[in-house]
């Protein structure tokens, strides 16, 4: 082999670990500044922790105050359940007595000359 051919083959060697690096420096300054570090994860997992469990706090006082709200509508709905069947009652009393009222009107006869 002639120093010429060892040239080349050197030059060409070097010059594909010199793309190579290059390319991986490139793709580690366009990717990997968007990756996060061990620090950064731990940050996140801690304030995660945090947030779901103010969040399922939220949730719980929610639900105990639906809870309230939906026994109080119960009792208010039984409240009027039972208005309604007395207000019904009273209605048919009232038909009954205009009823008899007006069957007595209707048996008596007018006088005629």
């Amino acid at each position: 082999m002639s120093d010429i051919d060892v040239k080349n083959a050197l030059t060409y060697i070097v010059t594909v670990l010199l793309t190579i690096v290059i390319g991986m420096t490139g793709f580690w300054l366009m990717m990997g500044r968007d990756y996060v570090t061990r620090t950064e994860v731990e940050t996140m997992n801690t304030n995660t922790k945090f947030y779901l469990q103010e969040r399922l706090d939220i949730y719980m006082t929610n639900q105990d105050r639906l809870h309230q709200v939906i026994s109080r509508n119960s009792e208010a709905m039984a409240a009027l359940k039972v208005e309604l069947i007395q207000l019904g009652e009273t209605l048919k009393y009232i038909e009954r007595e205009l009823d008899k009222k007006q069957n007595k009107v209707s048996h008596i006869t007018p006088i005629t000359n």
